[in-house]
């Protein structure tokens, strides 16, 4: 068997025994007990080796996932190995990838509370990895199915990709609960999403934004889901009427919504508005979730008390800090307090709400989009560029002509649609 580690729901598993843990879009089933055993007679060398893994919704890519967190191995979690965030990752870093010899790793210091590392950086090929401990990710997890209510009948569908934050603690936070999570990379668009979703009767569904246009694009709030008890929403920004509408749509059906807001250098979640509050205070992220601290800072570095100020999280799912190259994989973790960026006050009601931005990014369909990151690309291809935006769309200014396609090339670079860029041209900046 593996060695033990304290990443909490993994190692765990073989508590809840014969319930279900994981289901596939084909039916087939596995129980917690399964799934321990046969994530503990996945082959691992005995040292803690750095891995990487292109995680996807099914029982074998979960398997691997979890016997990495049992045997103590990091674990970078991508999209794809070859796509060009992959690809910078896995040049400068030069982890296992599943197929290879072990032996053919190259030995790398790592810290003994190291668990996953995610990037935050869209589609940039930036190699910054966010480094998250075993205690952090347990942490969150238990968090979230604190606050959630989350129970062995609940049942999760992947509607989110694994290797993004939000989607991969639906996950932790289902496993941690011993509650089932449905299997599928189908869209919240595609009928057969919907027909899975029926079929295996889903508790929780979780949506970006963008999600939710989507949902009340395909006239979602017409569907009869009996099974359906949870919709939870981060990743940006959902405008306040389109948070008034489904709070008052869940309401009515006896369904408790969400809005929650969160950073994966926070693990995954921070903050959550309560469903009751969610229609009258829809322009809140709410409260602090269980376990964690937020508090207001002004420029100084002293207490805005109730503010405006830098909104300031404290808690055990605090990311250990960033690696920038494989000697920061053995560094020491960083106080367990972050800094958002975000600025932001606190109402008569107790409830915390952004008011603006301090850092030059946007948060567009899950992902960071960094504006200076946009522009020094803009720059490599030869352009002058000026880069903005807010968490609806990104505003791109080129003086003079506009290259013919550069928003659809964008769009491509950074894994946006196309109409999420905005590209205007200018006689000079």
């Amino acid at each position: 068997m593996n060695a033990p580690g304290t990443s909490g729901f993994a190692d765990r598993l073989a508590e809840f025994g014969d319930a279900t843990a994981l289901i596939a879009g084909d039916g087939r089933r596995i129980s917690y007990a399964a799934l321990a055993a046969a994530a503990d007679a996945v082959p691992l060398p005995a040292q803690p080796t750095l891995a990487m893994l292109a995680i996807t919704p099914t029982i074998e890519s979960i398997t691997l996932y979890l016997a990495l967190l049992r045997g103590r191995h990091p674990v970078i979690l991508v999209d794809d190995v070859d796509s060009l965030v992959g690809r910078a990752v896995r040049d400068l870093y030069r982890p296992w990838l599943p197929g290879q010899d072990w032996a053919a790793v190259p030995s790398t210091p790592l810290h003994p509370e190291l668990a996953v590392l995610l990037s935050t950086s869209g589609s940039t090929g930036s190699p910054k990895l966010v480094r998250l401990s075993h205690r952090a990710i347990a942490a969150n997890a238990a968090s979230i199915a604190t606050y959630l209510d989350i129970g062995p009948a609940d049942r999760a569908i992947t509607s989110l990709p694994l290797h993004y934050s939000y989607g991969l603690s639906v996950l932790h936070s289902h496993l941690s609960a011993g509650a089932a999570t449905i299997l599928t990379d189908a869209s919240v668009a595609d009928a057969e999403f919907w027909a899975l979703f029926e079929r295996e009767g889903a508790t929780h569904l979780a949506g970006v934004p963008y999600s939710y246009e989507l949902l009340d694009r395909g006239g979602f709030r017409d569907r009869a889901l009996p099974s359906l008890r949870t919709l939870t929403q981060a990743g940006g920004r959902l405008p306040q009427h389109r948070v008034a509408q489904f709070a008052d749509w869940a309401a009515a059906r006896g369904v408790r919504f969400f809005v929650m807001y969160g950073q994966t250098e926070a693990t995954a979640r921070i903050a959550y508005l309560p469903p009751e509050l969610a229609a009258s205070h829809s322009d809140c992220i709410g409260v602090a979730i269980p376990g964690g601290q937020l508090h207001l800072r002004r420029a100084d570095g002293g207490d805005a008390g109730n503010g405006p100020g830098e909104l300031v999280y404290r808690g055990a799912n605090v990311m250990m800090g960033y690696a920038t190259s494989p000697a920061d994989l053995a560094a020491p973790a960083q106080p367990p307090e972050l800094a958002t960026g975000d600025l932001a006050e606190r109402t008569p009601e107790g409830l915390f709400r952004i008011t603006g931005r301090m850092n030059r990014f946007s948060k567009l369909f899950g992902l960071r989009i960094s504006h200076d990151e946009v522009e020094r690309r803009l720059t490599a291809d030869g352009l002058i560029a000026m880069v903005s935006g807010d968490d609806s769309a990104l505003a791109v200014v080129i003086e003079g002509a506009v290259p013919p396609g550069l928003a659809a090339t964008l769009a491509a670079r950074h894994g946006l649609p196309a109409s999420a860029i905005r590209v205007v041209g200018v006689a000079s900046l």
